[in-house]
């Protein structure tokens, strides 16, 4: 038997009060080999944070076994490297500021996230969570997501089990539904993985372990515009996952969903369907929900119910309907179930980034960023949720010593952006001409001039949107029979249950969940990939809401596109009147003047 892991939290050095002591657990997770030895069981140590909610200190490979799937779509290869501007801050600005601190006396422990264990660190998070709405939401719908028996076990255990004090086999954990490991120092190692995966997935429902990377932060944007991606916005995320895996609706399915409608800067990234729905974009949602050929820009959509949630909620509520009186109270918790599992899809990462005051990922894999890099946080959570200045100016909290140097990721970047960011350093070629082509056309300097490049990227961006959805499939006709038949099937499923063992006939649940795959194929079948008409509201746009939106999306943002070359055209035509009027006969030189003239006008 493997030992418990010692602990590792250490007591407060500067006379601050300890955390309030936490509910430990040694939670039993299968028998592994170690070394050419037998198979051994496996245990873990864990303290309770929240309900439903447990956190070990032990490494993510060792929880899930070296098996756990990215939270990334994309590769992150190499090792996170240095960029050449950081290097040279760090030989001038930073050294003034380290020794500035110190003359002022507040030189402070630089030990990552403040001197915190891992447990410590993931408890603040997690107690951060519950200071805004949609965090508290989040945390209370984790206990409330029962999972449906398991075909061949007939228990509703929750999937992770724990040592019997008295002796005997591990008993279950039912109390405990997402377990948070500890996935290092790099970001690339953040990780949701399900107890089960095909159980995630149909219905059924699994409990998740999470992946949370230590005291690490993750910067997007450039010196100008960069921001941090928020630790208790990343729980949220990872959280919002788990209640998929939990509510057994999490769908990797592969989708393709644009990063903004803006044309000069559209692109397209992949995803999985889960990740659009947890991310909480509109933009994502619905493209992932209903795909590029089902937006449509004349209508306003919302969604009333996802067809994974509506399905996962559907199968709650016929295990609890086929319960016998005498199981009452496990009726009632699953009732709870049910309505948890048709509403914890709005409940995103987008929502919680809001609440707090900070700005929310447009894109889950982070398409269309010029710049990427993780940084180690060097003081405890609260601070960034405290001083929202140094999320939103990471510059300016490295400075000050809150958080380490940037370390940029390789391989992040999608071959098209790579391409074209390498090709704009070609603009800076063009600089040089500026002062000719301003004595030329008289100091208006278009910038298709300048950064003929630049607007080339744009223009390009602008082609891709309209092939993007001019090769988008229409979806197919709608049948509602099949559905019909489905959804009637799943009503006559029984489930036999023993009051006396607590468990239920491993028949009756394959049965019904056999009936509720056949719904979910059924929808997918009836309306070509879309959710049924009654999951969404689609309104029409009122004339005057359709301009506006239009205005919004489409005139300003050509508008802004053609500007450059509509300032082109000008200064050509501008350029070129006195010649061409010098080229006109004598006696035709007024007319040829006044056409000139009216077309300069309408340009």
């Amino acid at each position: 038997m493997r030992p418990c892991a010692p602990e590792r939290s250490r007591p407060p050095a500067d006379g601050r009060s300890a955390a309030p002591a936490r509910r430990r657990r040694r939670l039993y997770l299968g028998d592994r080999r170690q070394g050419s030895g037998p198979p051994e069981p496996y245990y873990v140590d864990a303290v309770m944070l929240a309900p439903g909610i447990a956190c070990t200190e032990e490494p993510l490979e060792s929880v899930t076994g070296g098996t756990a799937r990215p939270y990334w779509q994309r590769r992150h290869d190499g090792v996170p490297d240095t960029w050449l501007t950081t290097k040279a801050l760090q030989k001038t600005v930073l050294p003034v500021a380290e020794a500035l601190r110190r003359a002022r006396g507040r030189e402070k422990d630089r030990r990552p996230a403040g001197g915190l264990s891992f447990t410590g660190y993931a408890a603040q998070l997690v107690d951060q969570l519950g200071q805004v709405p949609s965090g508290r939401a989040l945390t209370a719908a984790v206990p409330k997501l029962l999972p449906v028996p398991a075909p061949g076990t007939g228990r509703h255990d929750g999937g992770f089990r724990e040592l019997d004090p008295a002796g005997g086999t591990p008993r279950p954990a039912g109390d405990i539904r997402v377990l948070i490991a500890n996935a290092g120092r790099d970001l690339r190692s953040t990780a949701v993985v399900p107890r089960d995966a095909e159980a995630a997935q149909d219905g059924r429902g699994s409990c998740a372990v999470i992946g949370l990377p230590y005291a690490t932060v993750l910067q997007l944007g450039g010196v100008t515009d960069a921001f941090l991606w928020s630790p208790v916005v990343m729980l949220a995320s990872l959280l919002c996952h788990a209640t998929h895996t939990l509510a057994g609706a999490y769908d990797t399915s592969p989708v393709t969903v644009p990063r903004t409608l803006t044309p000069g800067a559209f692109g397209t990234y992949a995803t999985t369907r889960s990740a659009a729905v947890a991310l909480g974009d509109e933009t994502a949602l619905r493209h992932a929900v209903l795909g590029a050929s089902g937006v449509s820009f004349l209508h306003a959509d919302t969604f009333l119910q996802l067809p994974a949630f509506e399905a996962a909620s559907r199968t709650a509520r016929t295990f609890r309907d086929a319960l016998p009186a005498e199981a009452a109270g496990l009726a009632k918790a699953y009732d709870e179930t049910a309505v948890t599992r048709s509403t914890v899809w709005r409940l995103n990462e987008s929502a919680v980034a809001r609440e707090f005051g900070y700005k929310p990922r447009k894109s889950h894999e982070q398409s269309g960023q010029r710049d990427y890099s993780q940084r180690t946080l060097l003081v405890e959570p609260k601070e960034l949720v405290a001083d929202k200045n140094l999320v939103d100016s990471p510059y300016s909290a490295w400075a000050k010593g809150k958080v380490g140097a940037p370390h940029a990721f390789s391989g992040l970047k999608d071959s098209w952006e790579r391409w074209w960011e390498s090709a704009m350093y070609l603009d800076y070629l063009f600089s040089p001409v500026k002062a000719t082509v301003n004595a030329v056309t008289g100091g208006a300097v278009p910038s298709i001039v300048v950064n003929p490049v630049k607007n080339l990227y744009r223009l390009a961006n602008a082609g891709r949107m309209v092939a993007h959805y001019a090769g988008a499939e229409k979806p197919a006709a709608m049948d509602k029979a099949p559905l019909r038949a489905a959804e009637e099937a799943v009503n006559r499923v029984p489930v036999r249950y023993d009051a006396h063992a607590q468990t239920v006939d491993t028949a009756s649940v394959d049965r019904l969940l056999q009936a509720v795959r056949d719904v979910k194929d059924a929808q997918a079948a009836v309306a070509g990939g879309l959710p049924p008409a009654y999951m969404r509201e689609r309104r029409l746009r009122t004339p005057g809401e359709a301009a506006g939106w239009a205005a919004q999306k489409i005139v300003l943002p050509a508008v802004l596109e053609m500007t450059p070359y509509v300032s082109t055209a000008a200064t050509g035509l501008r350029i070129a009147t006195p010649h061409v009027v010098a080229a006109v006969p004598r006696e035709r030189r007024d007319a040829a003047r006044r056409l000139v003239r009216e077309a300069y006008l309408r340009s």
